[in-house]
């Protein structure tokens, strides 16, 4: 069964000229991958089925998406219904939109972390000490004039094998290097470390940056390249999830045009909420 996928506008992007990414807790650098340990993935449980000693993830290839089975990442499913963030022992940080009052409530999700490849021989089962629920939903600002998009989940138990991200609610500059760990289009995590601000919009709390990313890397944190930094929350784009290849009937990947962005929100909005880490433990 084919679930409702967050595909709006707000989360689209593409590729900014070759493809960046690579698997997260494979090929990433190693300070990266611990930090990757952090971000997680939002699966819808009507996506999950309980075993034994976890949970045996659903989904739908991607060809049922109507891509070429040859592009790249093409033997993957899609489970992930949008990305987050560990900000403290029991909260998590994601986008706005990823998370409604009908159909994507806070509750209608499991937050689970390790949703990697490498990891383990069947990369689409996760063990119950992975999986998180919803306790309650903290903070929720979705601004359907494109400002703010941001949201808290505080979860069911706190999580004592990693450590939260580290969070700098300031504004950025055009320029500064940036880094970005997600689940584009519901695979398993990525991770692209080649992108840089584009441009601000501080009075809308927006960055603009060209970070490879697609439908469902909403909510995915965004890092300081240099600092290993929390500076913002992947929330919209532009360009299409995909392209069709010429002479064919199936779909490549997307890629932006001339003047196409992904955009993420600051946090400089963010409330002092209770947890909220300063620094890395």
């Amino acid at each position: 069964m084919i679930y409702s996928l967050i595909v709006s506008l707000n989360s689209y992007a593409g590729l900014f000229g070759d493809d960046s990414r690579v698997e997260a807790r494979t090929h990433a650098p190693e300070e990266w991958r611990e930090i990757a340990k952090s971000v997680v993935a939002l699966i819808p449980l009507k996506a999950m089925t309980k075993v034994q000693g976890g949970y045996q993830l659903g989904g739908f290839s991607l060809q049922q998406m109507g891509m070429c089975s040859d592009i790249a990442f093409g033997e993957q499913r899609i489970v992930a219904n949008c990305s987050g963030s560990l900000i403290s022992d029991d909260q998590i940080l994601t986008a706005g939109h990823c998370i409604d009052e009908i159909n994507h409530k806070c509750e209608n999700y499991a937050y689970v972390f390790d949703y990697a490849s490498g990891l383990n021989e069947d990369p689409y089962f996760v063990s119950d000490e992975q999986v998180f629920f919803c306790r309650a939903l903290l903070y929720h600002e979705f601004d359907l004039g494109f400002t703010e998009d941001l949201a808290v989940v505080e979860l069911d138990r706190v999580v004592t094998d990693r450590n939260p991200v580290i969070l700098n609610p300031r504004t950025l500059s055009p320029g500064e290097k940036l880094t970005m760990i997600g689940h584009p289009l519901g695979l398993l995590q990525k991770f692209v470390d080649d992108g840089i601000v584009l441009s601000v919009e501080e009075e809308r709390l927006s960055f603009k940056h060209n970070l490879d990313t697609f439908s469902v890397n909403s909510g995915g944190p965004i890092f300081h390249q240099e600092t290993f930094e929390q500076v913002g929350v992947l929330v919209r784009g532009t360009s299409p999830n995909m392209s069709l290849r010429e002479g064919m009937t199936c779909y490549d990947w997307g890629k932006a045009e001339v003047g196409d962005y992904a955009e993420g929100n600051l946090l400089i909005s963010l409330p002092d909420l209770p947890g909220f880490p300063n620094e890395r433990p």
